[in-house]
C-alpha cells in the first residue's frame, strides 16, 4: 500500500510548528518581562543611609551608599533612590556650584524609609533631612532630567551660586522636569547679601508639578546691600518660576519673606512666559518686603522682560490670608496678590484668571517710614494687564490703610486696585475692606471694568468711595448689591482726563449718605436702581452728564447676610432684562429679573401625575 502525504496532513503539521513557534515566543517574552520586573524591583533601586548607619546587603537594593550624590551618579536613568531617615549634610562642588546633590538624569528621590527599604515610606515618622548648613543648595537639577522628589525635608539651603545673583536656596531646576511631593522646605535663603530669587525653589525653562508640600520661613534675600548690585532685591520668598509651565497645588506656603529692602512675592513669584495653575493652596502670613518697597505679599505675577512673550496664570480655590506687601516701608502694592505686565508688544494678550479664592485679612502696607507712602490693593493689585477675569472670590477684611493716615498719597483699594487693565468681575463678595479711597475697588485709567453680580457690603472708606472709586475709567455695573458701606459715598467718579463713565443697571443701594458722586465731565447712566436709606442718591458737579430712568425708593428687604433678598422684597421681578443669565449663586435669572445680585426663586413642589387605567 502506498502512503501519500496529502494537503490535510501538510496543513496539520504546519499548525503544529506554528503553535510551537508561538509557545517559544511566549516563553521568551515571559522571561524578558520577568527580567524587567527584577530590574525594576531590584537593579534600579539604590539605597542611602546616614554615615552613622552601617551598610548591609539589603535584598531590595542594587547598591547602598552613605552619599546621595554617589547613589545618583551610580544609578541608571529611571532609577529610584530610597533614603533612610536621618540628616544628610554632605556637600559636593561641581562647576563652581556647591550642593548636596546634582542630578542630571531621570531619577526618583524618596525619603521616609527605614532599612531594609522594603516597606512603604513614612516621611512623618521617618524624617529624612537634607541640611547644607547654609553652605550651598540641597538639590540642583539640569540637563533636561525628569526628577521626582518625595517625602524629604530640605532645610538651611543657600543658593550662593555667584556674587551677582542667586536662585533657589534649596532646589534649583533649569531645563528640567521637576515633581516635588510631600516635602517640607524651611529656613532656606536664595541670597544672604544681595539679589535673590526663590528662597526655597527656583525653576526656569522647565516643567513642574509641586503638590502637598509645606514651605515656611524661607527668604529670597535677607540683607539690605550687595557690593556688586546695590540694594538687595528678593523675588519669591518660597518659590520663583521663570518661563516655565506647571501646577502648584495643595501646598501650605506660610511665613516666607521676599526681601529686607525691595521684594516681589513673599510666597510665590511667577515671571515671564509662564503657564501656571496655582490651586488649592494655603498662602498665609508671607511678606514681600520688610522695609521699603513690596509687591505681592502672597504672590506676584509679572514679566520683567518687556519683549518677552506672555503666558497665562490661573489661581483657583486658594486661601490667601494675612499676607503683607510691606510691613514697614514706603510702597506696598497688593497685600495678597500683585499682577503686572510690562510687555510692549500690543498684539500679545496675557490672560489672568482668578476663581473661587478667599482673600482674607491681607494688607498692602503697615507702618511707613519717612513722610510719604503709597498703599494700594489690600487683597490684590493689577497693573497693565491685557485681560483679567475675577470670578466667585471672597475678598474680605483686607486693608490698604497707611498708618498713620493723612500722608501725601491716600491709600487706594482696600479690596482691589486695578490700573490700566481690562477686567471682568463676576459673582464676587467684597466685604469689610478698608482704605482711604475706594475701599472695595479703586480703578485707575481702566478702559473696561465690567462688574456683574457682585456684592459690596460693610466696606469702609475714610475719605471717598466706600464701594468703588473709578478714576478715568469706564465702569459698567450690573446686578450689584451695595449695602451698609461706611463712607461719604458708595461710588465716586474722578475725572482728570474726561474719561470717567458709569453705566449702572439693576442695582441696590442700602444705608449710605451719598450713593453716586460724579466729578465734572463724567458721564453717568443709571437705570432700574433701588435706593433705601440713602440721603442723596446721585450728586454731580457742573459739567457732568447724568441720565436716570426707573429709580425706585423702597426697602429691598435684605436677609441678615446683607445681599440675599426676602421673598416679600419689592426688588423681585422689576429689573431691566439684560444678557446676565445667572445670579451670584449661579441660579437662572427670571425675566424680568430681580434687582440686585441675588435672584429670588420661590420654592416649588411638583406633584407626580398618576394615570389610572379605565375600569
Amino acid at each position: 500500500m502506498k502512503i501519500s502525504f496529502d494537503k490535510p496532513i501538510y496543513r496539520f503539521s504546519s499548525i503544529i510548528f506554528a503553535l510551537l513557534g508561538s509557545l517559544f515566543i511566549t516563553i521568551s517574552l515571559m522571561l524578558l518581562i520577568a527580567q524587567l520586573v527584577r530590574a525594576q524591583n531590584n537593579a534600579q533601586i539604590f539605597c542611602v543611609v546616614p554615615p552613622s548607619t552601617p551598610i548591609e546587603p539589603w535584598e531590595i537594593c542594587e547598591q547602598s551608599f552613605h552619599s546621595i550624590q554617589t547613589a545618583v551618579s551610580s544609578a541608571n536613568p529611571g532609577s529610584e533612590i530610597r533614603m533612610a531617615s536621618g540628616t544628610y549634610t554632605e556637600l559636593n562642588e561641581l562647576n563652581g556650584i556647591t550642593q548636596t546633590v546634582n542630578i542630571d538624569k531621570d531619577v526618583i528621590l524618596t525619603g521616609g524609609y527605614e532599612p531594609p527599604f522594603d516597606s512603604s515610606p513614612n516621611p512623618t515618622s521617618n524624617k529624612t533631612i537634607i541640611d547644607p548648613n547654609q553652605m550651598g543648595r540641597a538639590i540642583v537639577i539640569e540637563n533636561n532630567a525628569h526628577v521626582e522628589i518625595n517625602g524629604l525635608e530640605l532645610i538651611n539651603g543657600h543658593g550662593s551660586a555667584s556674587p551677582f545673583n542667586s536662585q533657589g536656596g534649596a532646589i534649583y531646576a533649569q531645563n528640567a522636569n521637576l515633581t516635588l511631593l510631600n516635602s517640607t522646605l524651611s529656613n532656606n535663603i536664595a541670597k544672604i547679601d544681595g539679589n535673590g530669587s526663590g528662597g526655597a525653589v527656583y525653576i526656569e525653562n522647565s516643567t513642574f508639578h509641586i503638590s502637598n508640600n509645606a514651605f515656611f520661613s524661607n527668604s529670597a534675600a535677607t540683607k539690605s546691600f550687595d557690593l556688586y548690585m546695590g540694594p538687595g532685591m528678593g523675588f519669591g520668598g518660597a518659590i520663583a518660576i521663570a518661563n516655565s509651565s506647571g501646577t502648584i497645588e495643595n501646598n501650605d506656603i506660610f511665613s516666607n519673606t521676599g526681601s529686607y529692602i525691595d521684594g516681589w512675592g513673599g510666597g510665590i513669584i511667577i515671571d515671564g512666559h509662564s503657564f501656571v495653575t496655582v490651586t488649592g493652596n494655603l498662602i498665609e502670613n508671607n511678606v514681600a518686603s520688610s522695609d521699603n518697597l513690596g509687591n505681592g505679599g502672597g504672590l506676584a505675577v509679572t514679566s520683567f522682560d518687556e519683549n518677552a512673550p506672555l503666558g497665562e496664570v490661573t489661581l483657583s480655590n486658594n486661601r490667601i490670608h494675612k499676607n503683607t506687601a510691606v510691613s514697614q516701608g514706603i510702597t506696598g502694592l497688593g497685600g495678597g496678590l500683585f499682577i503686572q505686565t510690562r510687555n510692549s508688544i500690543p498684539s500679545q494678550t496675557q490672560n489672568f484668571i482668578l476663581i473661587d479664592n478667599d482673600f482674607i485679612a491681607n494688607g498692602a502696607i503697615g507702618t511707613p517710614s519717612g513722610n510719604s507712602a503709597v498703599s494700594a490693593g489690600g487683597a490684590l493689585a493689577i497693573n497693565g494687564l491685557n485681560q483679567a477675569i475675577i470670578t466667585n472670590n471672597r475678598i474680605m477684611s483686607n486693608t490698604a490703610v497707611v498708618n498713620p493716615i493723612s500722608l501725601n498719597t491716600p491709600s487706594k483699594g482696600g479690596g482691589m486696585y486695578i490700573s490700566q487693565a481690562d477686567t471682568e468681575l463676576f459673582n464676587n463678595i467684597v466685604d469689610a475692606n478698608e482704605a482711604e479711597e475706594g475701599a472695595g475697588i479703586y480703578s485707575d485709567m481702566t478702559s473696561t471694568l465690567n462688574v456683574l453680580n457682585n456684592v459690596f457690603i460693610n466696606n469702609h472708606a475714610t475719605l471717598i468711595g466706600s464701594s468703588i472709586l473709578a478714576e478715568d475709567s469706564q465702569l459698567n455695573l450690573n446686578h450689584a448689591t451695595l449695602s451698609n458701606n461706611l463712607g461719604i459715598n458708595d461710588i465716586y467718579l474722578r475725572d482728570n482726563k474726561s474719561n470717567a463713565s458709569l453705566s449702572i443697571t439693576n442695582t441696590i443701594f442700602v444705608n449710605q449718605e451719598f450713593g453716586i458722586y460724579a466729578e465734572s465731565a463724567s458721564n453717568v447712566t443709571a437705570e432700574a436702581i433701588m435706593w433705601f436709606g440713602v440721603t442723596e442718591p446721585i450728586s454731580f458737579e457742573m459739567g457732568a452728564n447724568v441720565t436716570t430712568q426707573n429709580m425706585m425708593f423702597d426697602d429691598p428687604i435684605l436677609l441678615s447676610d446683607g445681599y440675599h433678598i426676602d421673598e416679600s422684597s419689592p426688588a423681585i421681578g422689576v429689573g431691566l432684562a439684560t444678557k446676565v443669565e445667572l445670579d451670584i449663586d449661579f441660579q437662572q435669572r427670571n425675566n424680568p429679573p430681580t434687582i440686585g445680585a441675588d435672584e429670588f426663586w420661590k420654592s416649588q413642589i411638583t406633584l407626580p401625575i398618576i394615570i389610572r387605567p379605565d375600569n
